[in-house]
């Protein structure tokens, strides 16, 4: 199962269900794409999705935004053995040989926060937020977020999750993340146990700032960010603790 990934400025595909393996050697089987964003791969050539397999058996294709990458978005070179595509989101279809959109696609702009900067979430207008599959959909999503958050499943790798929404269900296991100083001027300090991931988000949905690291106390530096009422998500090993932090 391939979900929840992020995969863009590759060279030259996302995902690729290769032909390396021929089914005499190491069948390949049983093959799930699922909620998986891809944005702008390929240099000279490339694209989002390719499937170049016909030895391959049982392939799924579903929920992924393919976004204005190189070549093509989803290409079918070789069709494997019951293949299903279907629920993408298509942006940019270049009619490569091939190339297809799947059934119950989804073509338009994903409205992601800031892709410049590498930020997939989705704003609010995105046609990516409740237009997927709930059939074989992970159950949360890159961060962690459960599935759904409104009335169906989102494209891609992130679940739009209502800002108000988090502003009115505080985390209740608060007591398992020490942060100080709170106000802050700027530096914050974190503590909890196994820190994985860490967002800060504004009150109109915007992740502002975000960290991926393994570690009990971290250190961060908030002042370049506008002064505010803040919310930050962090992932622990005991699960997403949420609180607000105000920037003086």
């Amino acid at each position: 199962r391939i979900y929840n990934n992020i995969a863009y400025n590759n060279e030259e595909v996302g995902i690729w269900i290769a032909n390396w393996s021929l089914a005499s050697e190491q069948p390949m089987k049983d093959i799930e794409v699922i909620n998986n964003t891809l944005y702008n791969n390929g240099n000279e050539w490339g694209g989002g999705i390719n499937v170049m397999n016909s030895d391959a058996e049982n392939v799924v294709i579903r929920n992924n935004i393919c976004s204005q990458n190189l070549s093509f978005q989803i290409v079918i070179e070789d069709t494997p053995q019951n293949l299903i595509v279907d629920h993408n989101l298509i942006d940019g279809y270049m009619g490569y040989f091939g190339e297809i959109y799947g059934s119950d696609s989804v073509v338009g702009n994903p409205m992601f926060v800031n892709f410049s900067g590498a930020d997939f979430h989705l704003l609010e207008s995105s046609p990516a937020i409740d237009n997927g599959s709930s059939i074989d959909a992970p159950n949360d999503d890159f961060y962690g977020n459960s599935r759904p958050q409104g009335t169906g499943y989102d494209i891609g790798a992130y679940e739009y999750v209502n800002p108000t929404a988090i502003n009115e269900n505080i985390s209740q296991n608060s007591n398992l993340l020490n942060i100080y100083p709170n106000p802050t001027n700027g530096i914050i300090h974190i503590e909890a146990k196994n820190i994985q991931a860490i967002e800060i988000i504004d009150m109109t949905g915007k992740v502002v700032k975000q960290l991926q690291e393994t570690s009990n106390k971290m250190q961060i530096d908030l002042s370049k960010i506008h002064k505010g009422i803040y919310l930050i998500k962090v992932k622990t090993e005991k699960g997403i603790v949420t609180k607000k932090i105000i920037l003086e």
